[in-house]
């Protein structure tokens, strides 16, 4: 992982809030640990920090900065969003087979023969994905999935790493949604294309754009606070 996945992880904070040196979010470190006796799970970011402190050499300040920001929305002409449908009757086995309990426990993938793969998520609904080459995006569909939810998602669509979407729709409840994210790389040539980059937005974002037009939302940019964890000190560590 990059340091400033780990530090996010270990503070419960976004990685395009964490602001250092440009080798913190490119070099890649391998972490094995073993928790120490009468540790308990929920003590492991805890303890990823003093590690942070300890081998990284990690000293930080946070500070308070105005930061471009995307806001979702409801378009001009209101929302044209589909609810989710209701959940299924709890199941009622009669049968205890344990095996059974366990297979319909976890999560199935099932490769489509359009292409796209299906995730059941359980109580969760399911997530259908599907490489578009002709819009040179990924298009999803979620069967349940709240608002919130799909500005966080919403955050690794926009180019250049992962961005701040606010959610600020006003929306409660879940939804059946789709929308496609583009590409994060040009789309390549192919043989007899005219030279030079094939016509596109420069981010990529115009399959996004469209996709929230059809569920009547838009993005706006704003500048809004929000903290920074500024890095004042890291070392990269020596190996074992």
């Amino acid at each position: 992982m990059s340091l400033d996945s780990l530090i996010s992880y270990a503070y419960r904070v976004e990685s395009y809030q964490v602001s250092g040196p440009e080798w913190t979010s490119h070099d890649r470190f391998d972490i094995e640990a073993r928790f120490p006796e009468g540790a308990d799970k929920k003590d492991e970011r805890r303890m990823l920090q003093a590690l942070l402190k300890n081998r990284f050499k990690l000293s930080f300040h946070i500070e308070n900065r105005e930061s471009e920001t995307q806001v979702l929305m409801v378009g001009k002409h209101g929302e044209k969003l589909t609810p989710s449908l209701p959940d299924p009757p709890a199941d009622t086995p009669l049968s205890t087979d344990k095996a059974a309990r366990e297979t319909r426990a976890k999560p199935r993938i099932t490769e489509n023969p359009d292409g796209s793969s299906t995730i059941d998520l359980g109580k969760n609904g399911t997530q259908t994905t599907k490489f578009d080459q002709e819009r040179w995006a990924i298009h999803n569909q979620v069967s349940k999935m709240t608002i919130r939810d799909l500005a966080m998602r919403l955050g690794t669509c926009l180019g250049g790493g992962i961005h701040r979407v606010v959610d600020e729709t006003g929306i409660k409840g879940t939804y059946q949604l789709e929308w496609d994210c583009p590409m994060p790389t040009p789309r390549p040539r192919a043989p007899g294309d005219a030279d030079g980059m094939l016509p596109s937005d420069p981010q990529g974002v115009s399959p996004l754009v469209e996709s929230l037009n059809a569920l009547g939302l838009k993005l706006e940019e704003r500048k809004m606070p929000q903290d920074v964890y500024v890095i004042d000190h890291v070392e990269k560590p020596s190996e074992n």
